[in-house]
């Protein structure tokens, strides 16, 4: 407490044990001895060793289909915030949970990993110039902000292979123009003839 003064009180070599909420009291002298109380929570971190993660099924998608992905923040205490982005504007998830760290030992304060999913159903603006730009961005207070980021390509459909010898009618269009053109060399065939 030696770095402590009258407006801060200064903890060094904490554990996660201590996270919980405090109270700072104060009184005035005489004459008057007012005394004020205030509270908060303190949180004791655990900042996340790492990146947030992005798993997407697929990274080219067609206008009609639905873009849907993960992103995992490694453990930390408390839970990461997951923000997710499309092209640099911020959109809702689809679910968040959060899993306990299964490596974490034994603590008061169980560190989680945090999961969020996100499902965006692919119409004509998502893609600017073809590309669809998925940020993933993990924050914790104002201590962490790591982010993950993809760029996915538009599929375009493939065009259907045409018949080089046409349909079936257009081939019985073409057989009647062809008699027709017989009929009529054949009538001045005759009339050469006569």
């Amino acid at each position: 407490m030696s770095n402590s003064s009258p407006n801060k009180v200064v903890l060094r070599n904490v554990q996660q044990g201590v996270s919980g909420r405090y109270r700072c009291e104060v009184s005035t002298d005489s004459p008057n001895f007012y005394t004020t109380i205030e509270t908060g929570y303190m949180y004791v971190i655990k900042i996340p060793k790492g990146e947030p993660h992005i798993m997407i099924e697929k990274d080219s998608y067609e206008i009609g289909y639905t873009l849907s992905g993960n992103c995992t923040s490694p453990s930390s205490y408390p839970s990461v915030n997951l923000t997710w982005f499309v092209n640099e504007r911020q959109v809702n998830a689809s679910s968040v949970m959060y899993v306990p760290d299964p490596n974490a030992s034994e603590s008061q304060k169980i560190p989680k990993i945090s999961v969020s999913r996100f499902e965006l159903e692919i119409d004509a603006n998502t893609f600017l110039d073809g590309k669809v730009r998925l940020q993933c961005v993990a924050t914790l207070f104002d201590l962490y902000q790591s982010q993950a980021e993809i760029v996915l390509q538009e599929e375009r459909p493939r065009p259907r292979p045409s018949s080089v010898l046409g349909t079936r009618d257009a081939s019985s269009g073409l057989v009647s123009q062809l008699t027709g053109v017989y009929l009529t060399s054949a009538v001045l065939l005759g009339v050469v003839l006569r």
